[in-house]
C-alpha cells in the first residue's frame, strides 16, 4: 500500500493524480484508454485511471502489488583498452620568480598532460593564489582539457555510466583510476507511464511538450546516482563524470529536445553529435 494523499483540482483524472503523487502507473498506451492496464479499484468498482475524473474525495486502490520485473544487467563482454577521459594529476604551485609574468592559471595548466589548451575556469583560478600560499603540492582532477577540481589530498574519483532503454535503465559506477566496477543499479524506465514504446512517447511529447518526460527520467537517473554512491560507500562529490547513452528518442527526451523530426519523414534526429554538458543543468547532483 502506498498510503499517499494528494490534493488535485476537480476534473483531474486518476492517472494524472497518480503521476503527481510520484507513483509510476502502468499505462503503456500513454493514457489513451486503449490498453486497459491502468485499472484501479474504487470501492468495489474497477475503472480505468486514465478515463476517470476526480470530483470528490476518493480512496483509490492502485492494485500495484505486482511482482518485480527482471532486468538484464549482464551479457556478452569483450576486452577494451581503459583510457579514461577523467584523470587526476599532482601539480606543484610555487611562487613565481621575478620576471615570470605567466598567470597563476598558465603555470598550473602547463603541468597537465593535455593535448588542447585548458579551458579557463574563473572559480578555480581565483583559488590558486591562496592554494600556493597554503602548500606547494596539490591534486588537479581534469576531464579532457577542462579542470573540474583542485584538492589538497589525492581523491577517489569515479564516473557513472547509464544505458537508458525504452523499458529499463541500468547504471554502473566505475573507479576512474582502475576501471573497476564499484556498483550496479537497474530499474524500470518511469517514462513507460506515458507510453510503452518510443512512438507513443514521441507523440505524447509533441502533444504535451517534453518537460514531463524529461523530468521523470532525469529524476530517475539522479536517484540511481545516490543509490550507486551509497552502495559503493562514496559521496556523490566523488562522481566527476556521468555518461548517458540510449536510442535516439531516449536521447532526445532526456535532453528535452523535441522528437518532432523523428516521427516525420525522413525521420532524422535533431542532433546526433556527442555532447559534453553540465550535469547540474540536467538535474544530476554530482561534483
Amino acid at each position: 500500500r502506498e498510503e499517499k494523499e494528494i490534493l488535485v483540482e476537480p476534473g483531474t483524472r486518476i492517472l494524472e493524480a497518480e503521476r503527481k503523487a510520484k507513483l509510476v502507473p502502468d499505462a503503456p498506451c500513454g493514457g489513451r484508454g486503449k490498453c486497459g492496464k491502468c485499472r484501479v479499484k474504487i470501492e468495489d468498482h474497477m475503472v480505468l485511471a486514465c478515463q476517470t475524473e476526480i470530483h470528490s474525495d476518493l480512496e483509490v486502490d492502485t492494485l500495484s502489488g505486482c511482482q518485480e520485473e527482471e532486468i538484464l544487467t549482464e551479457g556478452m563482454q569483450r576486452p577494451v583498452a581503459f583510457r579514461p577521459d577523467l584523470k587526476q594529476k599532482k601539480v606543484i604551485l610555487k611562487k613565481p620568480e621575478t620576471g615570470d609574468n605567466r598567470s597563476e592559471w598558465e603555470r598550473l595548466t602547463e603541468q597537465l598532460d593535455v593535448e588542447k589548451p585548458v579551458l579557463p575556469d574563473t572559480e578555480i583560478a581565483s583559488k590558486l593564489y591562496g592554494c600556493r600560499k597554503e602548500a606547494e603540492e596539490w591534486y588537479v582532477i581534469c576531464a579532457g582539457n577542462e579542470i573540474l577540481d583542485i584538492s589538497r589530498e589525492e581523491k577517489k574519483i569515479c564516473f557513472a555510466a547509464f544505458d537508458i532503454g525504452t523499458t529499463t535503465v541500468v547504471g554502473y559506477l566505475m573507479d576512474a583510476l582502475t576501471g573497476k566496477q564499484l556498483a550496479l543499479k537497474s530499474r524500470m524506465n518511469p517514462q513507460t507511464q506515458y507510453g510503452a514504446d518510443v512512438i507513443m512517447r514521441a507523440n505524447y511529447a509533441l502533444e504535451h511538450g517534453t518537460d514531463v518526460l524529461s523530468q521523470c527520467i532525469r529524476e530517475a537517473v539522479n536517484e540511481m546516482l545516490g543509490v550507486l554512491a551509497g552502495a559503493a560507500g562514496i559521496s556523490r562529490d566523488d562522481i566527476f563524470q556521468v555518461c548517458i547513452v540510449g536510442n535516439t528518442c531516449m536521447h532526445h527526451l532526456f535532453l528535452g529536445i523535441s522528437p518532432a523530426s523523428l516521427v516525420h519523414a525522413p525521420y532524422t534526429p535533431a542532433v546526433s553529435e556527442r555532447l559534453v554538458l553540465n550535469a547540474g543543468d540536467y538535474g544530476l547532483d554530482v561534483q
